[in-house]
Order: structure tokens, then sequence, then C-alpha cells
């Protein structure tokens, strides 16, 4: 008998021994599941509104997600989440819309970033549709829709851009795109529940406009204005230190800024040409002061300058614009080329 214990003993222990470890279960593992999958809890930024769409209320929601869920399938929880605040917050109610406006919400495909010599961030690509209706709403409704569903989407996920497309009778456009380096820091005490400061790096001429060199600035920026505005006016505006000298000529002003598929194209009043001095170096230090500033924005790899709407062979009689400009490093001067 006791012969018969020990062996029983013996395999027994020789069982616990091979048996595999994923035949193991968890207290947080369903047992028709592997052990392998598990929940993962997060504790995330998201953006509801309230009642009148007028401003945006921020709430870090604790979520989980199955470890073993692909990237699209944590993306369609995380818009579940957004559309549906009672999901998350039953006990406000009363207080909290979601930013998304309903009825216009039609679906969300993710893609993979795969822009030529996209060198400043390799996240995914956001394609959302949304019905004709989305036109009709206030520049309010939409700009709390834009803000708060990219500053969550941003926040919670590897996404650099979100692309905008509008369902019509012709099939479907792009109406709109938000690049994470728009992304703002809002606050909903300020006065137009917004506060965006970001620091960026611009470029002006040194005193004997040799070179190009590197002055930090802290923007503000609006909510309707991007980052690629006001980094031009704030060249425009011109640099704040003694020893660096103005590029852009006196009259300078923005008609308009789009970036689509890493190219900014820039559109100019004539100022901006008819009232540069001449000569090449000095066009050349005007044109990518303005390149290597925008060029530093993720997102964007080339750059168009157009005046008045339209492409210019040169900008004055030296330097060609009339194709897509890179940022050109050599013009930094040595002592800060960043």
């Amino acid at each position: 008998m006791r012969k018969l214990k020990r062996m029983i003993l013996l395999l027994l222990a020789l069982l616990m021994m091979i048996l595999p470890a994923g035949c193991r279960t968890s207290d947080n593992v369903p047992e028709d599941q592997s052990s392998e999958e598990y929940q993962e809890s997060y504790t995330i930024p998201i953006y509801y509104t309230n009642e009148d769409h007028t401003s945006l209320i921020l709430r870090n929601a604790k979520v989980n997600f199955s470890s073993a869920s692909s990237a699209k399938q944590r993306l369609d929880e995380l818009i579940g989440f957004i559309e549906d605040p009672d999901s998350l917050f039953p006990s406000e109610t009363e207080s909290l819309r979601s930013v998304i406006p309903e009825g216009v919400f039609i679906k969300a495909v993710l893609e993979a970033n795969t822009s030529a010599d996209d060198t400043k961030g390799s996240g995914n690509v956001l394609r959302i549709e949304l019905e004709q209706d989305y036109e009709t709403l206030s520049v309010t409704e939409q700009l709390i829709f834009r803000t708060g569903f990219s500053q969550t989407v941003f926040a919670a996920s590897d996404i650099s851009r979100i692309d905008i497309y509008i369902r019509n009778a012709d099939g479907v456009s792009r109406y709109d795109q938000i690049l994470s380096s728009d992304r703002m820091i809002i606050d909903q005490y300020d006065e137009g529940f917004y506060r965006d400061e970001l620091r960026v790096t611009l470029y002006f001429a040194n005193k004997d406009q040799s070179c190009l060199e590197a002055e930090e600035r802290v923007l503000r920026l609006g909510m309707t204005e991007s980052l690629a505005m006001g980094i031009v006016k704030a060249l425009i505006e011109g640099p704040t230190s003694e020893n660096l000298v103005k590029t852009m000529p006196e009259g300078s002003k923005v008609n308009d800024i789009v970036v689509e598929d890493g190219v900014c194209y820039i559109d100019l009043n004539d100022k901006f040409q008819l009232n540069h001095s001449g000569g090449e170096m000095a066009e050349k230090l005007t044109i990518y002061s303005l390149v290597n500033s925008l060029g530093r924005i993720n997102g964007i790899n080339y750059v168009q300058i157009l005046i008045d709407g339209q492409k210019t062979e040169f900008y004055k009689a030296y330097i060609p614009i009339d194709s897509f400009l890179q940022p050109d490093p050599s013009l930094i001067g040595s002592r800060n080329g960043k």
C-alpha cells in the first residue's frame, strides 16, 4: 500500500513538472481562454462637452482593455467611451455629453502612415467619415468635436494624424485634417476653454546675414489657429533677440495654410515678394527661414510657397519656389545647428 501511494505521489509530481504554464488559470482570466490573454488597466483623458456644446470637460477615465485586442479594437472601444459618457460616468448623466454630434459619425478606419520620407513621427493615421450634416453644425460645435475627439485619440493611441471625410452624393471627400502637433492643452476654466502654449524653434538671419540661427520661442495659439500658422506669424513679427535679424519683408501676411500628405502649402500676399530687397543670400535666408521653421513640425516634410494663391517660378530672381522645398540644414549656423 505504501509503495502504491509513493508511486501515485511520484506521478503527481511529474505531472506538475510537465504541465504547460498556459493551462494555469487566473482570477482575471476566463477558464475558456489562455492565460496569455488578460485585462490591462489604463487611466486615459477623455473629453466630453456640456449640454449646449459650448465648452470642453475633461475626465480621467479608468478603462480595461484585453491584452489580446488589436489597435483597431481598442480604438473602437475608445470611440465608444467618447460617444457614451454614461458607460464610464453614470453619475454624471445630466452634465456630460459626447463631443461627437448626434447622427453624424459613420465609421473610423485605422491606416498605416505610408507618407514618403516621413521622419517626424511614425504613428498611424485615423480616417473618420461623417455625414454631410456635419457641415451644417455651428463653428463652435465643430471645434468642440475636432478638439475633444482629437485630444482624446492622440493621448490614448499611436495616431499622428486624423483625416476627416464627409459623405455626400458623390461619395466621400476629405474635409479636414488634424495633426498631432496641433494638440492643445485645454483648461475648461479659461475664457474660451483653451490654453495652448507650445515651445517651438524659429530660424532668423544672423547679424551679418550669412546664415540662419535658431531662436526658441513659446507660442500661445488660439483654438482655430494651427501650429504652422502660429510659426509663420511669429516669423513675420521677427526675433526677440538683438543678435538676430528679421527675414520676412514688411507687409507680409498669410492668406492661408493647409497641410496635406506631408506638404505644407503656405499662401502669402504679394507684399512678401514685392517688398523684399533681393540678393541671392537674402532671398535664400527668407525662404529657408520659413521652410526650416515649418519643417520642424511633426507631419511636415515639404513646403510649397504660393503668392496670392499662385505658383511663382522664382521668389525674386535667384531662388526657385515653384516646387516642394525641403529644409536645408546647411544654412543653419554651426553655433546652434538644431
